[in-house]
């Protein structure tokens, strides 16, 4: 009779005395139960992930909303109220779109470089949006340098179409809020976040099997243990489970909180041995209660 998947789950973290009648459903089933944690953890993750993401989003359009001031955009012409520069540089704001963004319509394209050049840092470039250009400066940028390395200089007609459909319009500040507010993909953000997952813990665990079920076939052959070697992998597929199911609370956690713990790559592998070995004891001790009732 087939054990069903979360009752192998259970089986898996809470009676290692079960693996015995898991085992007996084959090495494939235990690799279709192993992809079947991966992508669990994997959706689970996912949408923490996208949570988080959503999050994220909304605080960089608060954050747009309150230091934009009105702004005009017509056939590829930026326009601004007032007369003082915008920089946007918050922290988050840097950390979603890698750049420094400054706004200024009312300068040239020299007087932009000269001005803002020194606020390119290592990590982030800065982005001046001008009346018909945006000019990206890199940290490669030297004042003293005729060749221009680290300035790169785009024009609204080479780039609006991608994003506008009729450039006659009129576009405002509320047009660019609605745009970020509008534009959430869930299900896009879900699947990305999946499958990054999925193929990361895929990867991963897999060559953690393969290592700890080899090691455990070469040190039971030392101790003379009649196990072979598909029982090993079969046996170390079950006893992941709890190591991926607490590597996956850890990443939980550590999106919500500055959490680390040292050394976890070799818990999450230890946790997997402390397994191997309770199935040991386990077989041990049937193996010498079956020879006591045969006497």
């Amino acid at each position: 009779m087939k054990i069903n998947f979360f009752k192998k789950i259970w089986y898996s973290i809470a009676k290692v005395g079960k693996y015995k009648d898991m085992k007996e459903e084959g090495l494939f089933s235990s690799i279709r139960y192993i992809i079947g944690i991966f992508a669990l953890s994997a959706i689970m993750l996912a949408i923490v992930a996208t949570i988080i993401q959503s999050n994220l989003i909304n605080r960089i359009i608060d954050y747009m909303d309150q230091k934009l001031p009105e702004m005009t955009f017509k056939e590829n012409k930026l326009s601004m109220e007032g007369e003082e520069d915008i920089i946007l540089n918050d922290t988050i704001f840097k950390s979603a779109f890698n750049n420094i963004v400054i706004i200024n319509p009312m300068l040239e394209e020299q007087e932009a470089i000269n001005q803002y050049y020194n606020l390119a840092e290592e990590k982030y470039n800065a982005v001046v949006f001008l009346s018909d250009k945006y000019i990206v400066i890199t940290t490669k940028y030297s004042p003293a340098s005729d060749v221009g390395d680290g300035i790169e200089i785009h024009h609204y007609t080479d780039e609006s179409s991608k994003y506008i459909s009729d450039e006659t319009k009129e576009y405002k500040k509320s047009d660019l809020i609605s745009y970020f507010k509008g534009n959430k993909p869930w299900v896009m953000y879900i699947g990305q976040y999946f499958i990054i997952y999925l193929v990361s813990f895929t990867i991963i665990y897999s060559l953690y099997i393969i290592f700890i079920a080899l090691t455990m076939w070469v040190t039971i052959k030392i101790l003379k243990i009649k196990w072979e070697f598909k029982e090993a992998i079969m046996n170390t597929i079950y006893g992941s489970t709890l190591s991926i199911f607490s590597y996956t609370i850890y990443i939980i956690i550590g999106y919500f909180a500055n959490f680390t713990i040292p050394f976890v790559d070799v818990i999450r592998i230890l946790l997997i041995f402390i397994y191997l070995y309770i199935i040991l004891i386990i077989e041990k001790r049937d193996k010498s209660a079956n020879i006591s009732n045969n006497k």
